[in-house]
């Protein structure tokens, strides 16, 4: 999943972990937010292993709490290291298209 973090204009992939009910005190926090998401999100891309289709993270050691409403679209990702540290990016499909022709103009 791609998720857009505060602070940053860019999205970064993101894997889920898991789910957990939210148990704010505030009751208002909870009927907005009924569940929280736990991730390991990507935290660099590596700018000089991209193509016109990939891109190339690393992964973060880290994992995250965040709201559902973080999340802005989908994302596939491949593994393309043993230890699943380094993982490539596929453009979302609709975008394919542009990448060629735009060659041409």
């Amino acid at each position: 999943m791609l998720v857009n973090f505060e602070g940053y204009s860019d999205t970064f992939p993101c894997r889920l972990a898991a789910v957990v009910f939210n148990d704010a005190d505030d009751s208002t926090e909870v009927d907005l937010h009924p569940y929280k998401l736990v991730i390991q999100s990507t935290t660099k891309r590596l700018l000089n292993k991209s193509s016109a289709l990939l891109s190339e993270w690393t992964w973060s050691p880290q994992y995250y709490v965040i709201d559902t409403d973080s999340v802005v679209a989908p994302c596939f990702v491949i593994s393309i290291v043993e230890d699943h540290s380094v993982v490539l990016e596929t453009k979302a499909s609709h975008l394919w298209a542009a990448e060629f022709t735009n060659i041409f103009q």
